[in-house]
């Protein structure tokens, strides 16, 4: 095949929004919702292919965000997407825009080999619920 194909496919990291839980504080449900996903990988950086029903804060997607945007200066980092909606947070609408906006934002992550080939990124889905920080400090 042309020179380069083989490059792009070496590495994948796809993941599939499965679902938005809000729970806690009226403040925590608002700002704070848990984004639940699947993902699959041939990465060297993960210990495993397949994870499911990973559970994320928005919280710990902001910290993953902000060490992504320091550390790769020559990549763009797509902007978290709002936590919440004008639709309210005990809509319907509200749910599957903020899934929606998640899935995208993992679908333009997953486009950039040196944002998935981060070994942060892998430091981020394996970590347990609720306990990330960025293993490596920015400079």
């Amino acid at each position: 095949g042309p020179l380069g194909s083989d490059e792009k496919k070496k590495y994948t990291l796809l993941a599939k929004v499965t679902g938005l839980e809000r729970f806690g504080s009226a403040t925590g449900k608002k700002e704070n919702p848990t984004i639940i996903f699947d993902c699959s990988t041939n990465l060297p950086t993960f210990r495993k292919q397949q994870y499911k029903n990973v559970k994320k804060s928005y919280e710990e997607f902001h910290q993953l965000f902000k060490y992504l945007n320091v550390a790769i200066q020559e990549s763009f980092v797509p902007t978290l997407p709002s936590a919440y909606t004008t639709f309210g947070i005990n809509s319907e609408e509200d749910r599957m825009k903020v899934t929606r906006n998640f899935q995208l934002w993992f679908n333009r992550l997953s486009q950039d080999p040196l944002i998935i080939r981060n070994e942060e990124v892998a430091f981020f889905i394996e970590s347990d619920f609720n306990t990330y920080t960025p293993i490596n400090k920015s400079k």
